[in-house]
């Protein structure tokens, strides 16, 4: 039997005993307007944009709780928390 809880965003699994799993959390995120679960991890810019479907010429970036862009490169890891936004910018030229 499982057993499914959401909490503040967060999504528990917990699994029947004896079954040998234990327990799985999952956050919610938003990567360029798809909301999208993951495991509680580190994940890498390119896993990051691989999951959301993002060009790998893309700049992705998180949204900080203060508003402001966080580049995250391909290379970075990052361990997304419950609610977070990352999304690409865009780079606008005046001319």
């Amino acid at each position: 039997m499982l057993h499914f809880r959401r909490i503040r965003g967060e999504t528990v699994t917990i699994h029947a005993p004896g079954s040998g799993v234990g327990v799985q959390v999952k956050v919610d995120v938003t990567i360029e307007g798809k909301g999208i679960p993951l495991e509680v991890r580190e994940y890498t810019g390119a896993e990051l944009r691989k999951l959301g479907g993002v060009g790998t010429n893309d700049k992705l970036v998180r949204e900080e709780p203060d508003g402001t862009e966080t580049a995250v490169p391909p290379a970075a890891k990052v361990k997304p928390e419950a609610g977070q936004n990352f999304f690409v910018s865009h780079r606008h030229r005046r001319g």
